[in-house]
């Protein structure tokens, strides 16, 4: 087989690759934003400690649920953007 055929071939193939690559690590999850309120629901009362403030588990919670949808909702965006 003639060089140049071959060198078409290998980057036919790894154009294909990467587009399946792409596609199957960018699936759009879409979140809807009433989860984010059920996970907080979820979480009960407000804990504190005796000097008034939040308890240090319970913040940390609150801001990973926070962390978890502004990234998502960050990323949403940026695509909007772009297109």
């Amino acid at each position: 087989m003639d060089k140049k055929v071959l060198y078409a071939l290998l980057g036919g193939a790894a154009v294909v690759g990467a587009a399946i690559v792409y596609f199957a690590t960018n699936k759009e999850k879409v979140e809807d934003e009433g989860d984010m309120e059920d996970d907080l629901a979820n979480l009960g009362e407000p804990q504190f400690e005796a000097s008034g403030m939040l308890k240090f588990e319970y913040f940390l919670k609150i801001f990973q649920i926070c962390s978890f949808y502004g990234k998502n909702q960050f990323r949403l965006k940026k695509k909007e953007f772009i297109r």
